[in-house]
């Protein structure tokens, strides 16, 4: 369901362009793609080979053409080489008010971890923190200064957030928003998307999701990782990744060990 995914505008996949439904489009068709865009802000990011908000960035839509932060127009043929031929650009998501009261210039996620059992052949979650941005920054990654609270079963928050360091933050470094006591809302919608969505790609045991929430109350599924996933932030609050699984995946990777084809990537 592409409405559950950020508002992609343009994609370029291996140096051809397509449109939000992946028809292809010609240079000629994405020229006039942009002239028919609402002027405003957009971000422009890598679609592979990527992570930690790389190469993320905030891209302005104006009199049709696409200009860079210092209001330099962008070639396509220089946003090509950049990205080696695969980016995506997308709408700016406005987010929903209980994400925006820790740090409102970046778009603060929910990074829940999904578990695919090849014993049960079901999905578990497995566990989950809420990244923020800090300082006014653009991005929520831990690795560009932002903090992560961990999100307990229920949707409720851990007293407090840990930056890449370990430090604990009982209250938000910049707009000073209190963690305890809140919830996320629709937290449990948020699983069950996982869940279906993680379903259909079983080959992947391990998968991560960055979900956030619009001011309109609809669940975004920003990404989804299949490596470098931070498992270090999910059990600084929480302990062991896989709980009551453990003993299962120890002996999955005994099996892998001994020639078995299970990918954890």
């Amino acid at each position: 369901d592409p409405d559950l995914f950020p508002h992609t505008v343009l994609r370029c996949i291996n140096g051809i362009f397509y449109d939000r439904y992946y028809n292809v489009l010609s240079d000629k068709n994405v020229s006039n793609l942009f002239r028919g865009l609402e002027e405003g802000i957009y971000i422009l990011k890598p679609s592979i080979d990527s992570g930690g908000g790389k190469n993320v960035q905030f891209i302005v839509i104006a009199d049709g053409e696409p200009l860079d932060a210092q209001g330099n127009r962008l070639l396509l043929s220089e946003i090509k080489k950049w990205y080696r031929c695969n980016f995506l650009i997308q709408r700016k998501i406005e987010q929903n008010g209980f994400f925006a009261q820790f740090h409102r210039t970046s778009v603060n996620t929910v990074r829940l971890m999904t578990y695919y059992s090849e014993y049960s052949d079901e999905v578990y979650p497995l566990k989950a923190t809420m990244r923020m941005g800090v300082n006014n920054f653009t991005l929520d990654n831990e690795t560009t200064g932002g903090i992560s609270c961990g999100v307990y079963n229920d949707g409720s928050l851990n007293s407090y957030a840990v930056d890449e360091y370990g430090s604990k933050h009982f209250e938000h470094p910049s707009s000073g928003a209190i963690f305890e006591g809140k919830s996320v809302p629709k937290y449990e919608t948020m699983i069950d998307i996982a869940k279906k969505i993680h379903r259909g790609t079983p080959h992947h045991r391990l998968l991560s999701f960055d979900l956030s929430m619009d001011v309109e109350g609809s669940i975004i599924v920003i990404e989804i990782n299949n490596k470098n996933m931070g498992i270090n932030f999910l059990q600084l609050f929480g302990g062991s990744l896989f709980g009551e699984l453990t003993e299962e995946v120890v002996e999955i990777s005994k099996k892998q060990g001994n020639g078995g084809h299970i990918l954890w990537y």
